[in-house]
């Protein structure tokens, strides 16, 4: 086809401080082409700071439909160095993780191009079955002196973290009836994926959706703040064979180069069936 790609989304955003944190240091975006989360690192103001520095590098321009990598690999860029110039060598130095989608054309098809640094998620719904696509830059270690498990940013934009940092990258051909959920740990942490799933497959609006997951989380005690995007697609043209054979199965992860190794199995040894292409920003 020689037509222009096209892709219809509706989306919504929601961010709640949660039960027990002070302040809301998350920050969410939902404007065409960019759909994102940041949760900000810090203490009190610092990291909502860092967050809406880093959100504020993907404002795009009035009206435009698609980005690019190149414009998403200049938004990260431009985000990490607004975040480095917030540490004034204080002893929590401000930072942000990333994560969220931008949309992009690849061979003249309509896609998703997910993008993360740091522990915030992006997850598919598709057919029924919701995937986490993004990794999770994070290590489980006991905290001192109670040997409860928490998790240490491995991978953020600022947040004491020196040395240059890179985002994690997919590129998902998108088909008709995807839905994307991004959100901070603050969500996952309450709320398992199984639930995650039931509250977007039992709320088709994007409004309801966020309402319901936010629900969800400050039902179980909400530890942390919590912050979640829905994006639905829909009115898929151009791609849509190809995207069709991806669904099907015709396309995996298999021998994509990332950070230096080769993978095609996730660390407990299953595959991922999306049709996805991995890579490095």
């Amino acid at each position: 086809m020689n037509s222009e790609p096209q892709v219809k989304v509706v989306s919504a955003a929601l961010s709640d401080r949660g039960l027990v944190r002070e302040h809301n240091e998350d920050i969410a975006l939902a404007r065409r082409p960019f759909f994102l989360v940041a949760d900000g690192m810090g203490g009190h103001s610092r990291g909502e700071v860092a967050a809406q520095e880093a959100i504020g590098c993907f404002a795009g321009q009035p009206g435009q439909e698609w980005a690019t990598a190149e414009e998403v690999r200049a938004a990260i860029a431009l985000a990490g160095q607004r975040v480095a110039a917030l540490d004034d060598h204080a002893f929590r130095p401000p930072g942000t993780t990333l994560a969220g989608v931008a949309l992009t054309i690849q061979d003249g098809s309509p896609c998703w191009l997910v993008f993360n640094i740091g522990d915030s998620r992006t997850y598919l719904l598709r057919g029924g079955r919701l995937t986490q696509v993004s990794v999770d830059h994070s290590a489980q270690r006991a905290h001192p002196g109670s040997g409860i498990p928490r998790n240490v940013i491995t991978r953020a934009l600022g947040g004491g973290i020196r040395q240059p940092v890179t985002a994690d990258t997919w590129v998902v051909p998108i088909v008709e009836g995807d839905r994307i959920l991004i959100c901070t740990d603050g969500l996952y942490t309450e709320v398992d994926d199984q639930l995650l799933g039931y509250y977007l497959l039992s709320n088709p609006e994007p409004n309801a959706a966020v309402r319901a997951l936010i629900d969800a989380a400050l039902a179980t005690g909400a530890h942390d703040n919590v912050t979640c995007v829905v994006v639905t697609a829909s009115d898929v043209r151009d791609g849509i064979e190809v995207a069709r054979g991806a669904a099907s199965g015709q396309y995996r992860l298999d021998d994509i180069t990332v950070d230096g190794s080769e993978q095609d199995t996730e660390e407990d040894g299953s595959t991922r069936e999306l049709p996805l292409y991995r890579g490095e920003l």
